[in-house]
């Protein structure tokens, strides 16, 4: 009944929104040789597999690797045809890309090698077809996620084909960037807006995924993909299953990520690969700030900030330490967050955040209108390793952060003395024995604008903040 109620949610798919489709011509004649030469016991396809890539890790991927429907073939109810296809489902083109016999393409730079990647998904979309360049994979290629693995490129290509929706309407991915992060790893960066073939074809939410490839020393191959999603998995799970998003109350609550924004690919189209990350961030960062700092916004505004928020603590971007430098006050708050207690009604004060890199210092401080202020100083320390990069300082997000608060006070407009209290410029202040350490994560920075979580017994919250100017400063 849940799964039939998802009918009720529909998706309007732009041309915008669209991939290349892959030319398979070559790929498909190649493959229906095959087929025709495979006696009916030997197809590729003649006994399927439970689980649509290799090994389930949890009961409920389990179930919903075993409801899953048999390879579908081309023009049906889930798909449009192919051309060239003639009557292969799906997952036997899949299958057949994987076992192609075209030379291996060893030898690359790695350099090469994300371009390899970078062309072959723009043409094939294979984290979603399942249509890989086996030119670019070795013959022992394994891949594991967080809920399934796959022991074998063909494995892992007729599930992906068996899993996503195929055809028009069905799922849709985008590459953001594809880089090295170290002298074995390239790392791709993607979006993902899929339907799944369970029952109603249900539409999950739109999140970034990670892909990690391992390179063989020996070759320059593939030897091994793992892919880190940036929502938690049972998070997926919920969209596929819920008819309708929940209430931003229960959201915030269950900590259910907001669905990820589509990257601004054109505003990028320049920017060499390895930079595309943060170029987009900065897109999303522009908006970001320009919705925030409006006088006034509804409740599409409130939605659009809650992706953009999303997708800039998703992405992985270039952090510099010296940016944090200056004051900077809130604007945006999400979560369990321990300020809220001396703050319940934002509108009635304000809350800042002052840096120095160079003191390693930090001070916090929340402001009411009625002239009451809290201060907390202290001193902070980045314990992330910085890039790989020779010479950089530069940080990749997210970074963790520990910080030492050693005191703070509480001050209010000049009246009658309290015991303890100073006076100092039309003030009273009374200090506080406030002591102890805690730590934060920077989840994006550039000089405008900061978002970090807190990392509290409470499970934290994430927050927006702006650098002030001078003038906002005073």
């Amino acid at each position: 009944i849940i799964l039939q109620s998802r009918l009720r949610h529909r998706r309007r798919w732009s041309s915008q929104n669209s991939v290349a489709r892959p030319q398979l011509a070559p790929l498909l004649t190649r493959a229906e040789q095959r087929m025709g030469e495979d006696s009916e016991e030997e197809k590729p396809l003649s006994s399927s597999s439970s689980s649509p890539i290799g090994e389930s890790k949890d009961p409920v991927t389990a179930f919903f690797n075993a409801i899953l429907p048999a390879g579908l073939k081309q023009g049906t109810s889930r798909g449009n045809t192919v051309e060239g296809g003639g009557s292969l489902s799906y997952e036997e083109i899949a299958s057949a890309s994987a076992q192609d016999s075209q030379a291996k393409a060893s030898g690359l730079t790695m350099e090469a090698l994300c371009l390899e990647v970078y062309r072959g998904l723009q043409e094939r979309s294979w984290f979603v077809t399942g249509q890989v360049d086996s030119r670019l994979f070795l013959d022992e290629f394994a891949f594991s996620d967080p809920s399934v693995s796959a022991s074998s490129l063909d494995e892992y290509a007729r599930g992906v084909a068996r899993f996503f929706t195929q055809g028009e309407g069905g799922a849709v991915m985008q590459v953001i960037d594809v880089a090295p992060i170290d002298s074995s790893t390239i790392m791709v960066t993607w979006y993902l807006d899929a339907r799944v073939n369970l029952p109603t074809n249900p539409r999950i939410k739109p999140y970034l995924v990670k892909t990690f490839y391992k390179i063989d020393e020996d070759t320059g191959l593939i030897r091994f993909q793992r892919d880190e999603f940036t929502i938690a998995d049972w998070d997926v799970a919920a969209s596929a299953l819920l008819p309708t998003p929940p209430p931003q109350l229960l959201s915030s609550l269950l900590r259910l990520a907001a669905p990820f924004p589509p990257p601004p690919l054109d505003a990028v189209a320049n920017v060499p690969l390895g930079s595309r990350n943060d170029a987009v961030a900065s897109e999303w960062g522009k908006e970001l700030k320009a919705l925030l700092l409006a006088e006034e916004g509804g409740e599409e505004d409130a939605n659009r900030c809650r992706s953009l928020v999303q997708g800039l603590i998703s992405l992985p971007t270039t952090i510099c330490p010296r940016d944090l430098d200056g004051s900077w006050r809130v604007i945006w708050e999400e979560g369990l967050l321990p300020w809220k207690a001396f703050r319940p009604r934002p509108q009635k004060a304000s809350a800042y955040q002052d840096f120095s890199s160079e003191n390693s210092t930090v001070r916090n401080s929340v402001n009411f209108l009625n002239g009451v202020s809290i201060v907390a100083e202290g001193a902070f320390s980045i314990t992330s390793r910085p890039t790989n990069y020779p010479g950089s300082e530069a940080f990749v997000s997210p970074v963790l952060v520990e910080a030492s608060i050693e005191g703070g006070a509480i001050s209010w407009a000049a009246g009658e003395t309290g015991a303890g209290a100073k006076e100092a410029e039309g003030k009273r202040t009374l200090k506080l024995p406030i002591q102890g350490k805690g730590s934060f994560e920077i989840l994006y920075l550039d000089k405008e604008l900061r978002i970090f979580r807190s990392r509290s017994a409470l499970g934290g919250g994430v927050v927006v903040q702006v650098k002030q100017t001078g003038a906002d400063t005073s």
